[in-house]
């Protein structure tokens, strides 16, 4: 059995449990502290356990009248959405709130592709944009050669060697 509280303690018991802070109800219950001690002794005297209960006892009649389960307020929502009396809209209202108490409007579940996720994918992923680079400037030079035939270039020169299409080449991640 834990010893009874003072005075004092039964004080700052009830200044806690109506909210006021825990520096003010520590000198408002009568103690005295320095600057800024008031809180630390506050806390420090939070921790006792007969303190604590007393607490919680005082709290306990506040915290009943203002705990509405899930289902009070289903229940609560259901004689609105069943009455007569009130507008559609309220009706209607109250439906959509149970409905979402109820889980109807979860989330579905969606699978985001966030990318390669091994070194591997990266690489074949790399090599598969390489290649089509070098596939896209393998075909334009083509198709520059085919169309300018040994006349020009289409940039006032005239074609020579140097400028035949380059073979298809591979990125070696490695070298």
């Amino acid at each position: 059995m834990s010893k009874p509280l003072s005075i004092r303690q039964q004080r700052f018991c009830e200044f806690i449990a109506s909210g006021m802070s825990g520096g003010k109800a520590w000198l408002k219950a009568g103690y005295e502290a320095s600057d800024g001690g008031s809180r630390k002794l506050a806390c420090e005297a939070l921790t006792k356990v007969n303190i604590a209960a007393r607490i919680a006892e005082l709290r306990k009649p506040q915290t009943r009248k203002l705990l509405l389960t899930k289902d009070r307020h289903r229940q609560l929502l259901m004689a609105v959405a069943e009455s007569g009396t009130e507008k559609t809209q309220d009706r209607l209202r109250a439906i959509e709130i149970d409905a979402k108490l109820a889980g109807f409007f979860a989330p579905e579940r969606v699978e985001v592709e966030t990318g390669p996720k091994t070194l591997d994918d990266i690489k074949a992923r790399a090599d598969g944009m390489v290649s089509a680079l070098d596939l896209r400037a393998h075909l334009r030079a083509q198709a520059e050669a085919s169309n300018n035939s040994g006349t020009s270039t289409g940039n006032g020169r005239q074609p020579d060697e140097k400028e035949a299409p380059r073979p298809l080449s591979r990125w070696n991640p490695t070298a």
